[in-house]
């Protein structure tokens, strides 16, 4: 990102009494000012990285004070009556309070992984070509399955956040492949049994494509090819 399309976004650890500055795009600076916890995303992905600059311990008041936190103890916008956003902030402003949005936000991903994920179309593509590109752990020994498995889901939930904004669980990610490759048996073993009827299923040739391409490769190799 170039000065002018970077921003400064500042946030605030309420709860570590901690101060963070991010250099974000404009459309991550946007999107925290309508949707706080984008921002609390923002701020894990940065601390992983090592991206965040943090400020000084500060001491903060008025900001989730008392034995709970929700929306009447985040500070407010008096000429609105809406909660601070990135939008209200300068680099001289009073930085962005998004402690008690954490806390939504892990109830949130915890909700997820309780509950079902409605999977679209382009998701399902793009999670099965993220999988192709790793589809060599299907040679290799199971150990090696994890492996290759977690850097798939975590390549795919990266173009996914900055496609849309949003990321799925691992454990989703997983039981999709294990249902895909299910489907995928039944379906040939259909259309073997139909002597060679076409299928219609939407993912069918892609799959077939994937798995003709790591049997060739194994059979280049001369690797055992394990089906999983």
């Amino acid at each position: 990102m170039t000065s002018e399309q970077s921003h400064q976004l500042f946030l605030v650890d309420e709860a570590n009494k901690k101060s963070y500055t991010l250099t974000v795009s404009l459309e991550e600076y946007e999107k925290a000012s309508i949707d706080p916890d984008y921002g609390g995303i923002l701020l894990v992905e940065h601390l992983k990285a090592g991206r965040a600059i943090r400020m000084e311990d500060i001491q903060i008041q008025d900001n989730c004070i008392g034995e709970s936190c929700n929306d009447e103890n985040v500070p407010v916008n008096h000429q609105s009556d809406q909660p601070f956003r990135a939008e209200n902030v300068g680099i001289e402003d009073e930085p962005l309070d998004v402690s008690c949005h954490k806390n939504r936000l892990d109830t949130h991903q915890k909700d997820q992984e309780s509950t079902a994920y409605n999977w679209k179309e382009d998701e399902t593509f793009l999670l099965i070509e993220c999988y192709r590109k790793e589809g060599i752990h299907l040679l290799v020994r199971k150990p090696d399955i994890s492996a290759a498995l977690q850097k798939c889901v975590s390549t795919f939930n990266s173009i996914l956040l900055e496609k849309k904004g949003k990321t799925v669980p691992f454990s989703k990610c997983s039981s999709k492949i294990d249902s895909l490759k299910r489907i995928y048996r039944e379906k040939l073993d259909l259309k073997n049994k139909s002597g060679g009827a076409s299928i219609t299923w939407t993912y069918f040739e892609v799959i077939s494509q994937e798995i003709l391409e790591k049997l060739l490769v194994a059979m280049e190799r001369k690797i055992p090819y394990f089906s999983t």
